[in-house]
């Protein structure tokens, strides 16, 4: 595969974390006017500029892009780098290699989705990224194990000296090298040439929105450079074996609209059904966790219901809604219907006795990796709201300018 460095623009080290924030994507616009007013999070300014501003966001998110460059807060490193980036959080390691993509790898399929986009959605992130000129967030890949790859990250976390290091307000430890001698780029250049697949664990919408703008500025551009920056996009590649999928939780709401010892006889038909005295998470495939009326129950999946073959019906999130969700909760859409809701990970058991009030909750067993990649591999979709990836990466490490 084209995989090539690049040199980032990025923060001085004394900045970087009163810089640097979540992603886009998962904060609100109070969280992003907070951290603003409280000088912290200064990326908001130019990934989240539709929580501060009006009209004319992206013409302004690139005027602070700008302004951060001429006050030197944002410096652009002078040779081409692979850069590695590790994250840890709780009992989880992850290191990867942050790197630019050529597009044409995408449209050939060899940089695999599960997730269909949405082109409203889309839209934002084109905006942002054609108007700054930039890819101002990274994707989140996985791939396949590589002894000589990973031989690399090793030497370099050994021998270079670390470029930041720093615990977000998320208590995420975030720690990055740089990689700018020619040899060692050049040799992970043509490691990565072997790589037949990577995988989007996170950031479809960013991965198509980064396609989408580059095809934009060919069209403008008939006899463009094949080589040329706007034709690669920036991603973190992370080995699979380190990465934790965490649980993506389904909550009922409205619980008084529902007679729930009606759906609990309706649920008897297809799940065997267990009375807990504690909550707690599945600990396996086609089990799921039931909250109501304050009471926990178990439900596992009778076999004749489970397609093991097939990729997608054997996923829980399937079996769940064309099980439980849609013929007892008559929910048919579960991206544009308000009596149900997401919560990812495993922190919704620090505030059960809150989110448990008038609801209905179903506890999830994480899709796996390989389920990923399986669904991936053919080409398929996964039904929305079925993997959460955590910890998330950081925005503002780094930037790649096209």
């Amino acid at each position: 595969m084209d995989i090539q460095g690049f040199k980032a623009l990025r923060p001085k080290a004394d900045f970087v974390k009163d810089f640097s924030t979540l992603p886009y994507d998962v904060v609100s616009d109070t969280q992003v006017k907070t951290a603003i007013q409280n000088n912290t999070n200064l990326f908001f300014k130019v990934i989240k500029t539709d929580s501060l501003y009006d009209e004319n966001i992206y013409e302004k998110a690139r005027e602070n892009l700008e302004q951060l460059k001429k006050e030197n807060l944002l410096i652009q490193d002078e040779k081409k780098s692979f850069y590695i980036y590790q994250e840890i959080f709780k009992d989880i390691n992850q290191t990867g290699i942050v790197a630019t993509i050529n597009i044409d790898e995408y449209i050939k399929g060899n940089v695999k989705k599960h997730e269909k986009t949405l082109k409203e959605k889309e839209i934002d992130r084109i905006n942002n990224f054609y108007t700054c000129k930039a890819n101002t967030e990274p994707v989140f890949l996985f791939q396949n194990r590589n002894a000589e790859i990973e031989k690399i990250i090793y030497n370099t976390k050994l021998t270079k000296q670390k470029e930041y290091d720093f615990i977000s307000e998320d208590n995420v430890r975030h720690i990055l090298w740089k990689i700018d001698d020619e040899t060692v780029v050049n040799k992970l250049e043509s490691l990565f040439k072997k790589v037949n697949s990577l995988y989007i664990a996170d950031g479809h919408h960013r991965t198509a929105s980064s396609i989408d703008v580059a095809l934009k500025i060919r069209q403008e551009n008939p006899a463009y450079d094949k080589n040329s920056e706007f034709n690669y996009f920036m991603a973190v590649i992370f080995f699979e074996d380190e990465l934790k999928i965490l649980p993506y939780n389904r909550i009922i709401k409205n619980l008084e609209k529902y007679d729930i010892e009606n759906i609990l006889k309706e649920i008897k038909t297809n799940f065997k059904v267990q009375l807990y005295d504690k909550v707690t998470f599945p600990t396996e495939k086609h089990s799921f966790t039931m909250i109501v009326n304050n009471k926990i129950y178990k439900l596992t999946a009778n076999k004749s219901i489970i397609d093991e073959k097939d990729p997608i019906n054997s996923l829980d999130t399937i079996i769940l809604h064309k099980n439980i969700i849609e013929p007892l909760f008559k929910i048919t859409d579960i991206k544009n219907e308000d009596d149900i809701q997401f919560i990812g990970g495993t922190n919704v058991l620090k505030n059960i006795d809150e989110v448990k009030n008038g609801n209905i909750i179903f506890l999830m067993y994480p899709t796996q990796i390989e389920q990923i990649k399986n669904i991936s591999d053919i080409n398929a979709i996964m039904p929305p709201k079925s993997t959460w990836f955590e910890p998330k990466l950081r925005s503002g490490l780094f930037i790649h300018e096209f």
